[in-house]
């Protein structure tokens, strides 16, 4: 059925991009969005795999981050946290790593923590390739060749392919 979906049902609209002077551009997805919340519940089922990983750091790993949602005043923004650790329950602690833009009682570089539940995305940069990133691979997956290849360029070098999926073999996922 996803594959018919796919190739007949109607087309996700565009996300609105803000774009911000020496900040990363932010992008406005629908809350509604099937390829959002499937690479954000991809994210959630690999959790267990960035959180090994960032226990026992492989030698070619340079880079840890992992996304939160937080809300204020009614407005949603998720996050991205840099210098990422994780406590024995499962809460995240990190370094706000982008100037939020509708989140006000959050600063860039302050540290904060999340709950599981609240992890939207996670990502590691391995040889400079994209590991996990679900949110970045899902808003980069409905450009154009041509807005990929601009949106690449903006990523300092990262290199995003096919990925894999770390799932665990469970029969839990769907």
């Amino acid at each position: 059925m996803g594959l018919l979906k796919n190739l007949f049902g109607k087309k996700e609209e565009k996300p609105l991009v803000q774009s911000r002077e020496n900040h990363p551009d932010v992008y406005y997805i629908k809350d509604d969005s099937e390829r959002m919340n499937w690479y954000m519940e991809k994210a959630k089922l690999t959790l267990h795999y960035f959180q090994e990983c960032l226990a026992q750091p492989k030698a070619d790993q340079q880079y840890f981050s992992v996304k939160g949602r937080f809300e204020d005043d009614g407005m949603v923004e998720h996050i991205w946290l840099s210098n990422p650790s994780v406590d024995d329950e499962g809460n995240f602690f990190g370094e706000v790593g982008n100037q939020p833009a509708n989140v006000s009682h959050l600063q860039l570089g302050q540290r904060i923590g999340i709950g599981p539940a609240d992890v939207s995305d996670w990502m590691i940069i391995e040889r400079g390739r994209l590991v996990g990133g679900y949110t970045i691979r899902a808003i980069r997956d409905g450009m154009s060749e041509g807005e990929q290849r601009e949106f690449d360029k903006t990523l300092g070098g990262m290199h995003i392919d096919e990925g894999e999926d770390h799932f665990l073999p469970n029969f839990e996922t769907p």
